[in-house]
């Protein structure tokens, strides 16, 4: 009973934490680029997006874009 869940925690939470932030600052940027204001939102739908096909590495990775490109629109209102 453990495994599936320690294996979703595994998946979805720790191991999108060991992805190089310089990586996560690459995508976000991208995302920035392509859709400027719309970023955070395109982020946002493409962690929802990953949590509906049940994949938890890549709706914790899009969940830290989402994060970084939030910290970003702080720092410039």
């Amino acid at each position: 009973m453990w495994g599936p869940i320690l294996w979703e925690i595994w998946q979805g939470v720790v191991r999108p934490r060991f992805l190089p932030r310089q990586d996560i600052e690459e995508i976000a940027i991208k995302l920035q680029n392509a859709y400027g204001d719309d970023a955070y939102h395109n982020a946002k739908r493409n962690e929802d997006r990953a949590w509906r096909y049940g994949e938890a590495f890549e709706q914790g990775k899009w969940r830290r874009v989402a994060q970084f490109l939030a910290t970003l629109e702080d720092d410039n209102p």
